[in-house]
């Protein structure tokens, strides 16, 4: 980041918000968290500021890949999908039950 500060500064700050994909010595991988970070380093200009830079630090020629971050959900968030997901299939199993004839307990949930 010290090294890309000097050209510009607003590009360290979109960096910040990144991770290194990896670097396998020829193709550079950045994951942006977000697809405005993505494009903003994706822009010509901040393009050539990282690949140049990148180039000078290691010494030899590079490809720059540029990916959106894949976002894992909050753990409360999807705890709550999930019983909200295995609430409805259960409602959805009651009213089969209820529609199926052929069960005489389906007019009481199966329950006497």
């Amino acid at each position: 980041m010290s090294e890309i500060k000097p050209y510009n500064h607003s590009l360290c700050a979109v960096l910040r918000s990144c991770s290194l994909g990896g670097f396998d010595g020829e193709e550079f991988r950045i994951a942006a968290a977000y697809k405005f970070h993505q494009e903003r380093l994706n822009s010509p200009a901040n393009r050539k500021v990282l690949v140049d830079v990148l180039q000078k630090m290691t010494g030899t020629p590079i490809s720059l890949k540029i990916s959106l971050e894949e976002k894992k959900g909050n753990p409360q968030e999807e705890k709550q999908k999930e019983e909200a997901k295995s609430a409805q299939e259960e409602e959805k199993k009651k009213k089969e039950a209820k529609e199926d004839t052929s069960n005489p307990l389906g007019d009481f949930d199966g329950e006497l």
